[in-house]
């Protein structure tokens, strides 16, 4: 397995809240790799618990594939 990612974040004059851009890229595989790549934007909060993410994210590698919605709370660790 095989993963890749970029990303860039701002936030607005040093405040809780921001956006984010990015491309993420990976394969697991066998015998040769069979890479997909998603790229997307965000908002960012950095709340009094911790950091707030939410995303909405398109696969590059089918056409007619959705949009998808992620959120995330807490640290990544």
């Amino acid at each position: 397995m095989v993963t890749a990612s970029a990303e860039y974040e701002h936030y607005l004059k040093g405040g809780p809240w921001g956006g984010a851009v990015f491309v993420d890229s990976g394969s697991a595989f066998d015998d040769r790799p069979d890479w997909h790549t998603g790229v997307g934007f965000g908002l960012r909060w950095r709340s009094p618990v911790g950091p707030v993410r939410v995303d909405i994210a398109h696969g590059l590698n089918d056409p007619d594939s959705q949009f998808q919605l992620y959120i995330d709370i807490g640290a990544n660790l």
